[in-house]
């Protein structure tokens, strides 16, 4: 079956407990010796890996025990861009912190198409990170306003995105006290990380500066909502 590891925690001499989920559950399965360089499966030892394992037939385990595997995608694979890397590393503590047992299952496919495009590296991994998250958020309840003001409901003349608000806002419903941090890119930008679907092959390019001041007030949202601190954030920050 396959499977995409979150984590990995030693277990004893060489062991380890995987960690992981499909689109059909969560698993937690024994791994014997794969903390050994010279384990045939020591390249699972790395989170955010999807692979085609097989388990063994052994009942006198508290475990499920892995018998062969196969890789599908390593994060090993992107150590030609920091920026990739750092999107997946992101990606899973995002995953490990946010997400209940049952949320993982039904957001398994955006998210293996979000490694996907992060790894092939189009020009749109930026957009893919900032979906995924947004879907993340729409799928935990968090439903933005994002066709029209959150206030007066026209489309016309949208100027700010509010975090606070709930959604976009227009020119005749801006307050002193709102903010302006989004130039009219980055919030068509905004609309879309919302709007699409993380499984469709849609790519938006987005600049570096667009990317980090957007992934900004979402990691400030999600702290603050969540109740939680996102540490991999910073691998961002220059």
């Amino acid at each position: 079956m396959e499977l995409l590891i979150t984590h990995i925690t030693p277990y004893k001499e060489k062991d380890a407990i995987i960690n992981g989920f499909n689109n059909s559950g969560v698993f937690s399965i024994l791994a014997k010796g794969i903390l050994s360089a010279k384990s045939k499966n020591a390249s699972l030892n790395n989170p955010m890996t999807i692979a085609d394992i097989e388990l063994s037939d052994n009942s006198k385990s508290n475990y499920l025990i892995l018998k062969a595997s196969s890789i599908i995608f390593s994060p090993m694979e992107l150590f030609g861009s920091l920026n990739s890397l750092a999107s997946v590393m992101l990606l899973n503590e995002l995953i490990n912190k946010c997400l209940s047992d049952q949320e993982k299952i039904i957001e398994y496919n955006a998210i293996v198409s979000t490694l996907k495009k992060i790894k092939n590296n189009t020009g749109g991994d930026y957009f893919a990170l900032l979906n995924i998250i947004g879907h993340i958020l729409k799928n935990s309840g968090y439903d933005f306003t994002i066709d029209e003001c959150v206030f007066c409901e026209t489309k016309k003349d949208i100027v700010t995105f509010s975090f606070n608000d709930g959604g976009f806002v227009c020119k005749n419903c801006l307050t002193n006290s709102m903010e302006r941090p989004f130039n009219s890119q980055e919030l068509l930008i905004i609309r879309n990380i919302f709007k699409n679907d993380p499984n469709n092959v849609c790519i938006i390019n987005v600049d570096k500066t667009s990317f980090l001041k957007i992934l900004k007030r979402l990691i400030v949202f999600i702290e603050d909502n969540f109740g939680i601190k996102i540490r991999n954030y910073e691998l961002f920050v220059d």
